[in-house]
Formats: structure tokens, sequence, C-alpha cells
């Protein structure tokens, strides 16, 4: 699906992006791609979510099975296909009073993370935080190099901050 999305937008260098975006077959792709990589991203956010005692967070196989089940199918399917993100993940742009107003919703420990996160500036931008930093931890956690739970708790962060956004969209 993602690959017949790369077609129309290869098509896009001769007939231009504004007249394959406005496609209705684009659109719909463009929906379906969006939908997906909520529903995976809702995932990890259970996956990382989940209660675990503590006694089993002290032992390291727990966490790199965890960390190892986050899921980054979507992400990686759409970087394969060429598709800038930017041309999917275009509905709002954030700003210093975006984030102001998500802080309100943050317990007093996430803020820091805030911090972190106030240079993105659109969804497009906010996506790929989110798979860069699951796509590293991940890979620490192969190298066993695990890089704790603030990482854990950062990405967890990001895509509360993604579904908080989509649920208050401004559009571009």
């Amino acid at each position: 699906m993602i690959n017949i999305l790369g077609q129309l937008l290869s098509k896009a260098i001769d007939m231009g992006v504004d007249v394959v975006t406005s496609n209705k077959q684009f659109k719909q792709l463009k929906q379906v791609v969006i939908e997906k990589t909520a529903r995976e991203l809702r995932f990890n956010s259970e996956l990382l979510g989940e209660r675990i005692p503590k006694s089993d967070l002290a032992d390291e196989k727990v966490i790199d099975i965890l960390i190892g089940s986050l899921s980054t199918d979507s992400f990686d399917e759409l970087i394969k296909s060429s598709v800038p993100l930017i041309i999917i993940f275009d509905e709002y742009i954030l700003d210093a009073n975006d984030w102001l107003a998500y802080q309100k919703t943050l317990k007093k420990e996430s803020r820091q993370m805030l911090g972190w996160a106030k240079g993105i500036k659109s969804q497009a931008e906010l996506i790929e935080r989110i798979y860069h930093r699951t796509k590293i931890i991940k890979l620490f956690c192969t190298m066993n190099m695990r890089k704790g739970l603030v990482s854990i708790q950062y990405i967890k962060f990001l895509i509360l901050a993604f579904q908080h956004f989509e649920k208050n969209k401004k559009s571009v």
C-alpha cells in the first residue's frame, strides 16, 4: 500500500506535487498510512504503559524483551517507500503555545522531557523523533547497552504528545 503511495509521488516529478497530493486516491492512501502509524503508536504506548513489577524491571532480559517488542514496522515501510514524511504527516505545526498547553496535562516528573521536545515543530518531526528514539533504544539493547527507564519514558512521553496533538489538531 505504501508502495502505491510512493508510485503516486514519483508521478509528482512530472505532474507536480500539488496535483498528486490533491488526488483522491492519494488522500485515501495517506489516511491509511496515518491510521496504520497511529495504531502502531497506540500499541507501543500500551506496551510501555504496562505495569511491570520493579523486581522484574531489574532483570535486564525483561527490559530487552519489552524494548524488543516495540513496533516500527509502519515507519520502516514508509521510509523504504522514500515518501517524504512531511507529505504524509502535514496536518499540523507546533509552536510554543501548543507545547505549553500540553505541559498542563503532564505530571510534574514528565515536564523535564518537555524541554527535550520543544524543538519539534511539526507532526512529521514528532513522528520522526518517536521512531528515531525507538530505534535507538532497540539498537542499544541489542548491544547490551541499556539506556534506562528515562529513554523508555521519553518515548512514551512523545507518543502521548502525538496522541494529544491528534485530538487537538489545528490545520496547517
